[in-house]
């Protein structure tokens, strides 16, 4: 895997949508957005999204005034990834654009 972006960005769109969450009390605005990898091998890198504490060990990315925690073990392959907020008829969540893996 070779990567020469060294961080991890939130598209507007996404953040939009994390304000809409704060707005509306569901989500400590302390929080940071926490990624990580949960799969892999045949079936590919899958993710896990969701909102956490800071640990002192983590890499914490700033992006549209959001903070993005990563464990240090996931960097190779999270590096240069992008969140993003998708909406189609199938149903509405956070997307990961990772230029680390190929399309599947």
């Amino acid at each position: 895997m070779s990567t020469t972006a060294t961080t991890i960005r939130i598209t507007e769109r996404a953040a939009r949508k994390v304000d809409e969450f704060h707005l509306r009390g569901d989500l400590d605005p302390t929080l940071a957005i926490r990624l990580d990898v949960v799969g892999g091998a045949a079936s590919g890198i899958a993710y896990d999204l969701y909102f956490d504490q800071v640990d002192s060990d983590d890499q914490v990315f700033e992006s549209q005034g959001l903070r993005i925690a990563i464990r240090p073990r996931h960097a190779p392959w999270l590096l240069g990834s992008t969140v993003d907020w998708v909406e189609s008829d199938n149903g509405a969540g956070f997307q990961v654009l990772n230029p680390n893996v190929p399309p599947q």
